[in-house]
């Protein structure tokens, strides 16, 4: 599970000499437990010719710190608060193009079947990261760039 990861700000392209101040921000949380519980069906995004699956999560926690992290990087010029509500989820797979060259997806081959249960117990997260994503033809390279580390359930 410590692979998965869920996006609470996505900043897109930041300057350079932004992201000192962005490691900051991040880093300036108190730590504090964040537990999640993801939902069995996948959720194709979108639902005809989805581009990619992901799994719902269950997470006031989330929420909680993606709010406050939001607020904090908005005051601090480096975010546009969303005028949607957050959602929190977990991104299972990205669709291939149709054909090399296209952007249409292909179609699912087989019906979307419900996560495995060993997938859905509650966990805690481990870390809060800000990284640096680059996009590669094999898929997006995250490099972090600082952490914060998060207390399990012991710390609840």
């Amino acid at each position: 599970r410590e692979a998965l990861h869920v996006t609470l700000c996505f900043l897109g392209h930041v300057a350079a000499e932004a992201v000192g101040e962005i490691g900051a921000i991040a880093l300036s949380f108190t730590p504090r437990p964040v537990s999640l519980e993801l939902q069995p069906d996948p959720v194709p995004i979108p639902p005809r010719r989805p581009r990619l699956l992901v799994a719902s999560a269950v997470s006031e926690a989330a929420v909680g710190l993606q709010a406050e992290l939001s607020e904090r990087l908005a005051e601090a010029g480096h975010y546009k608060l969303e005028e949607r509500a957050f959602w929190p989820h977990v991104t299972l797979a990205r669709m291939r193009p149709e054909r090399r060259g296209h952007r249409r997806p292909a179609q699912l081959e087989q019906p979307l079947t419900p996560l495995p249960n060993a997938v859905l117990e509650r966990f805690h997260a481990v870390r809060a990261t800000l990284y640096r994503s680059r996009l590669r033809p094999a898929g997006a390279v995250y490099e972090p760039l600082a952490g914060l580390e998060l207390p399990g359930a012991q710390a609840a």
